[in-house]
């Protein structure tokens, strides 16, 4: 038997950015790796510097996620002043977004992007120790998730949770059996969000995971410096499962 963290993430909109060139910022359809550890550090009390404790999160434990309810994709449209990259060069005391719109305003130019989010997305997270030494264990995410230290958010701190995560440890042999094995009182308020019976699931490649997947892809979403916002590649399988929604 494997001890399985398993929570959900669910909220009015939800970003999960994918690798982002250009005015255009996409979203992947659920929760990258990155995105759930650092809201489950955010929660712990981890800060961005503390980059050997990201490290050792992302390599000590393994991680899979169900799309229970996929959203909607929705765009919106930004525009931004800001001041010329030669004039933020020259100027030292330009290190907040008030210093940058407090030069004349005609040097202001504008930028535009459009940002796409996921509206209703219902996502359950499992969490796995893959190594016999971790900074933190399945209990004390459960604990942090209950109470945590810093708000958590669905990747853009625009996107605030709507329904408490329910965190919770489960013993399974399986991420599916994890899954069906987790109780989520909050169902009751999801409203006309439909819960599918059959999900698409992601999983790290290693093991604990107890299921095969059917394609693999590259993710570059395993975190290496926070501070720097460098990632690592990261080999995820992707299947289809069916769901036991009674919590039996």
């Amino acid at each position: 038997m494997t001890k399985y963290c398993v929570f959900r993430l669910h909220g009015p909109l939800a970003a999960y950015g994918e690798v982002a060139v250009g005015q255009d910022r996409h979203t992947f359809p659920v929760p990258s790796k990155s995105a759930v550890l650092g809201l489950v550090a955010g929660a712990l009390g981890v800060r961005r510097s503390e980059e050997e404790v990201h490290r050792a999160l992302a390599e000590g434990y393994g991680f899979a996620v169900c799309a229970d309810s996929p959203g909607t994709v929705v765009q919106d449209f930004h525009t931004a002043q800001v001041p010329p990259a030669v004039l933020m060069k020259k100027q030292n005391h330009i290190r907040t977004r008030k210093d940058e719109l407090s030069v004349p305003r005609e040097r202001l130019g504008t930028v535009l992007s459009r940002r796409d989010y996921l509206c209703d997305l219902v996502a359950t997270v499992c969490l796995w120790q893959r190594k016999d030494e971790v900074p933190y264990t399945s209990e004390e995410f459960v604990a942090a998730l209950s109470e945590p230290v810093f708000v958590p958010y669905l990747g853009r701190k625009s996107c605030p949770l709507g329904l408490p995560t329910e965190a919770q440890v489960v013993d399974a042999t399986s991420v599916p059996e994890a899954l069906d094995k987790a109780v989520f009182k909050s169902d009751a308020f999801l409203g006309p969000v439909h819960l599918s019976n059959r999900t698409g699931l992601y999983f790290d490649d290693v093991s604990g995971a107890g299921v095969s997947a059917r394609q693999y892809t590259i993710r570059r979403d395993s975190p290496l410096s926070r501070t720097r916002w460098q990632f690592a590649d990261r080999k995820e399988g992707y299947t289809v499962i069916d769901r036991n929604r009674s919590g039996a």
